[in-house]
């Protein structure tokens, strides 16, 4: 399992243990003297309780060479909806204000809006993977809020791309109704607006799709319905272009003799051969169940140590 990528997306259905996956990866490359940054974009925010801190907003320092957020969206949403108020009046005539605001105030909370601030933010972060961190390891929400976030550079690309055109025509008509052939200082401030922002979205996308640079690691429990989505969202991701390095299946009972303990890893065993017969080219490591769930740095950097080859091939 290649995980030793700058960026790695920590991925799955709720509850399986996501959140503690990746503050281990994060604590061990820490450790191997990488400067680590993990952030958490999970509402659930648990990622402080499981590294045994306090963290908000803005990067917190952990421990040496570890640095982690945990990512405020409802505040993202707010400062993005009043940045594109205020874009949005500078090329507006004061007439129109009243209702832009009402407009903006409405779109706080639309579809959307959320995660469109969130791509910005990580376009943000993502721009200092080899630069401020080497490695970042995400801890995305659960499965289909992952998907919706890593598919909006390609869609807002396009959206950017199609007013990009619209002013490009609109620039092209005042010249053909014999206006002056210089830009005004309006359309060049909003094609250069737009234009950065396609660059920055352009970004994002390349980095998620560079199998080098970033790789998606789903986390599992061994049983139906966990194994099941993940084996849709190791398909999905792979159609969005990002390569998909490998699945821990978390919470394994371990083998003994008790009859109980014997019969439940004896499911879990069935399903965990279900998922390598239906996707066999995806790697696939156990962790066993613990006794109690690991906290602080130091039980989170023997966690890794614990992983192990799950058996792939099925008769």
């Amino acid at each position: 399992m290649k995980s030793e990528r700058p960026l790695t997306l920590v991925a799955g259905k709720g509850g399986v243990g996501k959140t503690t996956v990746s503050a281990a990866l994060a604590v061990r490359a820490a450790r191997s003297g990488e400067r680590t940054l993990v952030v958490s974009t999970d509402p659930a925010h648990s990622l402080g309780d499981v590294l045994g801190v306090r963290l908000d907003h803005d990067p917190s320092a952990v421990e040496a060479n570890l640095d982690a957020i945990e990512v405020d969206a409802e505040r993202l949403a707010a400062a993005h909806v009043d940045q594109v108020t205020r874009a949005l009046r500078d090329y507006a005539h004061p007439d129109t204000w009243p209702d832009i605001d009402r407009h903006m105030a409405l779109a706080h909370n639309a579809p959307g809006t959320v995660e469109a601030a969130l791509i910005d933010w990580l376009a943000e972060l993502l721009d200092g993977v080899g630069r401020d961190y080497a490695r970042i390891v995400l801890d995305t929400a659960p499965g289909g809020h992952t998907l919706r976030l890593l598919r909006l550079p390609e869609s807002l690309g396009r959206w950017t791309d199609d007013l990009l055109d619209q002013q490009h025509r609109h620039d092209r008509l005042r010249v053909e109704r014999g206006h002056d052939e210089s830009l005004s200082e309006r359309s060049r401030r909003i094609a250069e607006r737009l234009q950065r922002r396609q660059t920055r979205l352009e970004t994002v996308g390349r980095i998620l799709t560079d199998a080098e640079r970033c790789g998606a690691l789903l986390v599992c429990s061994p049983e139906r319905l966990p194994v099941l989505e993940s084996v849709r969202l190791a398909g999905q991701l792979r159609q969005t272009g990002i390569e998909v390095a490998g699945c821990i299946v978390n919470g394994v009972f371990p083998d003994d003799d008790h009859d109980f303990i014997a019969r439940r890893r004896g499911q879990q065993q069935r399903w965990i051969d279900e998922l390598a017969r239906r996707d066999p080219d995806l790697s696939l490591q156990a962790l066993e169940l613990r006794a109690e769930a690991p906290a602080g740095p130091d039980e989170l950097a023997e966690l890794i140590a614990f992983l192990r080859l799950c058996v792939r091939k099925t008769t």
